[in-house]
């Protein structure tokens, strides 16, 4: 009696000191699921601030230089897959990918917006942005499923988000934009392909590169990323799910899944797959760009852009805080790759995935002498990669300076690490703020000490977006019933539609600017400033003009 007496004393202190009993580990389980809710509540708000405050802002932008010619291949796709029409066969643009223009005609036609040109470009930029929102989720999952902590995979999406040409782009680029949310979503599923090993993920993997592939040719990258791990994971892993035969079994599957998927969501390929494969495959390799880009002070073909073209446009585009972490983090993982390549390989694979697809991209683009032009915004699917590169160094100094042993240095380096980070992202969102709606021309210093240097050097607004402002002043500002207005370039006719249906009947188009009654240009194809004096209106950006309107003496009087 005694003895039993003394053990239960023993087993109900040992619950209270020790072990936890029954009731306060139900209660601690409780508390840890609310937090958990409360978690979910505080990123699923954030993601919703986001998408709010970017459909606020989004009637701000302009139209691009490419949304006509990027509807024109959806509608001729569109038309042959369910009409039969063979324009698409034909048509100079065929060997595009459509999927993403096919889903916007598609829904552009199912509302019946074919007449309405202003309410069709809201329609795109709605949905463009739209996705982009569903990318940055994607890339929230797998950021957390990397480093598995809220608060990094939330400042990586930050990072992706706030980047300020991205910003930008999410709202009018229908083709590098969707490319990069797709090129996402096929990484997640490549990684539970590799994990689980089965049919259903073979399946599901094939269905998102299929999609990344009909959208741009380059996209094949992700079979190379795929083939390589499903090799490299199967030769330094042990157990029979990791045989051999299993492997080449799946990616058999996966890859006729993939042939299939990619014909049967491309229209231009249904006649002839191989034949037509390798067309837009070629075509997309050396693209037959013919007018110039800007690049270092001087005008060079695209064709002929040196091979530091892409790497330097992204050094000078991107927030130093991503590209100094980047450069960390990429130096990181390949010095453990030399010091401890099997153990690397083993267990850091999701590293080496990141690193092979920002490196892989960026050396094909060099290595096939790959025509560019525009910047860099057809590597723009690298970044996330690089956001993630840069994730792994933030957490590696974080955790360096918590093994620091003197507390108060300990205290004062992860300050400064948290202050440093905080205050990158505070700038990087006031320049959201001062450039709006033109964040599309952000360089870093790296570039120059301000627009007004950069602009010597670099193209600015070759996009064409602030047209719309210019056209606004015009209408705005000169009451006469005919206005003749000299354009530079085709943005600025794209951007008409957003004028009132009286105010487009007022503008009459003039063939030089001599005849003109205003001279419109954004800079794209000339350097310099223009040799005319009566300036009325510009869009000014960090000291820079990236759109100028002149007032002309037309010598040919109004119709």
């Amino acid at each position: 009696m005694h003895g039993r007496r003394a053990g239960e004393k023993d087993s109900q202190s040992r619950g209270r000191s020790g072990t936890l009993g029954p009731n306060h580990q139900r209660a601690l389980r409780s508390i840890k699921m609310q937090k958990q809710r409360v978690a979910r509540a505080a990123v699923g708000g954030l993601f919703l601030v986001y998408v709010a405050v970017g459909l606020l802002v989004l009637p701000d932008y302009g139209v691009s230089w490419d949304e006509p010619a990027q509807r024109a291949i959806g509608s001729h796709a569109f038309d042959y897959a369910f009409g039969g029409d063979p324009t698409l066969l034909g048509f100079g643009d065929r060997t595009y990918g459509p999927v993403f223009e096919l889903a916007l005609i598609g829904l552009e036609r199912l509302l019946g917006l074919t007449d309405d040109a202003r309410a069709i470009y809201r329609l795109r930029h709605t949905a463009v942005f739209l996705v982009f929102c569903a990318g940055a989720i994607a890339f929230y999952h797998l950021a957390r499923c990397r480093f598995r902590r809220r608060g990094l995979a939330l400042l990586g999406c930050a990072f992706l988000v706030l980047h300020p040409r991205l910003f930008a782009h999410a709202f009018f680029n229908s083709k590098d934009i969707p490319f990069l949310v797709l090129f996402v979503i096929s990484v997640v599923t490549l990684r539970r392909f590799l994990r689980r090993r089965t049919l259903e993920s073979a399946l599901l993997h094939a269905l998102t590169s299929a999609l990344l592939i009909d959208l741009r040719v380059p996209g094949a990258v992700i079979y190379v990323l795929t083939a390589g791990f499903m090799l490299l994971d199967t030769a330094v892993r042990r157990g029979p799910a990791r045989g051999w035969a299993r492997t080449g079994a799946l990616l058999a599957v996966h890859t006729v899944a993939l042939a299939g998927l990619v014909t049967a969501f491309w229209p231009y390929l249904w006649p002839n797959p191989a034949a037509h494969f390798l067309e837009a495959f070629a075509r997309m390799s050396h693209y037959p760009m013919q007018a110039t880009v800007f690049y270092l002070g001087e005008f060079i073909r695209p064709a002929d852009v040196p091979w530091h073209y892409a790497p330097v446009w992204m050094a000078v585009t991107t927030p130093l805080v991503v590209l100094i972490l980047l450069v960390v983090g990429t130096g990181a993982v390949v010095a453990e790759l030399v010091r401890r390549p099997l153990e690397t390989l083993r267990r850091r694979r999701d590293d080496l995935l990141f690193l092979a697809w920002f490196l892989t991209p960026l050396g094909a683009v060099i290595g096939l002498g790959s025509a560019l032009y525009d910047g860099w915004r057809q590597l723009y699917f690298v970044y996330p990669a690089a956001v993630l590169l840069a994730l792994r160094a933030l957490r590696d100094l974080g955790l360096a300076a918590r093994r620091l042993r003197r507390p108060r240095l300990r205290r004062a380096v992860l300050a400064a690490l948290a202050l440093g980070v905080a205050g990158s992202l505070v700038w990087i969102a006031s320049i959201l703020v001062r450039y709006h709606p033109h964040q599309q021309v952000y360089f870093n210093r790296l570039a120059g000490r301000d627009l007004a240097a950069v602009k010597s050097r670099f193209d600015l607004d070759y996009w064409g977006l602030s047209y719309r402002q210019a056209l606004e002043y015009v209408v705005a500002h000169d009451r006469a019933p005919r206005i003749r207005v000299y354009v530079n370039n085709l943005p600025g006719v794209f951007n008409v539609i957003w004028l009132a249906e009286a105010d487009r009947q007022r503008l009459l188009p003039a063939f030089t600017p001599e005849q003109a009654d205003y001279f419109i240009s954004n800079y794209r194809h000339h350097r310099g400033e223009y040799p005319y004096r009566d300036e009325v209106f510009s869009v000014r950006i960090d000291g820079a003009r990236i759109m100028v309107v002149y007032r002309m003496k037309a010598e040919a009087p109004h119709e």
